[in-house]
């Protein structure tokens, strides 16, 4: 669980540096010669959009997996509280 909070997190900074040099990049880039940095800044701005587009998407699938976990690891552990499986399933298919 705690790896998954660990990408979770690295997806969502990732994302947000990306955010941020692609809106402000453009300003510093007066200092420079107009000859330095321009394949660079196309490939950082591709970079910028695939981070923007798919980190929330990655964020959501993630979330999805541990919650699916951890719902599973809540019914086997009342199955193991209660000794009676059976009813268990029974009560979850009434609700």
């Amino acid at each position: 669980m705690s790896l998954a909070g660990i990408i979770l997190g690295t997806v969502v900074i990732l994302a947000w540096y990306a955010t941020r040099m692609l809106f402000f990049g453009g300003m510093a880039g007066g200092r420079r010669g107009s000859r330095s940095g321009g394949q660079g800044q196309i490939i950082m701005l591709a970079i910028g959009i695939i981070l923007m587009i798919l980190a929330p998407i990655a964020a959501q699938l993630l979330y999805f997996a541990v919650s699916r976990k951890r719902e599973y690891l809540a019914d086997a552990s009342s199955a193991l509280y209660t000794r009676y499986p059976e009813g268990l399933a029974s009560a979850l298919e009434k609700i």
